[in-house]
């Protein structure tokens, strides 16, 4: 639980204190709204930062925002993929018929291609004449 705690706050409150200050037009209400709706991949495109013209170092915090996002989404799939394990775990993933890590596994250890087998001929092919 306190790794939950940890990644809200990281990842979600000081970034949005971070947003709020620096874009000038954006309450911390808009800035949480942003962090969460981009963290989530809904991404509606309505906030977008840095791109008030008179910024200071405009480039520079375009290059934050997209290591920020980047590494929230990593953060974000490695919360998805505990929570998944833990429900696996407690056997909730029958209840909701998701597939469990034995079968995500033996998926990723199937076969793509079948092997490959050269054809053989059984009879000689006809003469042209």
């Amino acid at each position: 639980r306190s790794s939950d705690l940890l990644m809200l706050v990281l990842f979600f409150l000081v970034p949005s204190a971070i947003f709020s200050s620096i874009e000038t037009t954006w309450t911390y209400l808009d800035a949480f709204y942003f962090c969460f709706i981009s963290l989530c991949t809904i991404g509606l495109g309505d906030y977008v930062p840095g791109e008030q013209y008179d910024q200071k170092l405009r480039a520079f915090y375009k290059i934050c925002v997209t290591f920020y996002l980047l590494i929230g989404l990593m953060a974000m799939l490695l919360i998805l993929q505990t929570f998944h394990k833990a429900a696996d775990l407690h056997g909730l993933t029958d209840l909701v018929f998701l597939p469990t890590d034995e079968e995500l596994e033996a998926d990723d250890q199937e076969r793509i291609l079948s092997p490959c087998t050269t054809p053989t001929r059984t009879s000689e092919p006809p003469d042209r004449k």
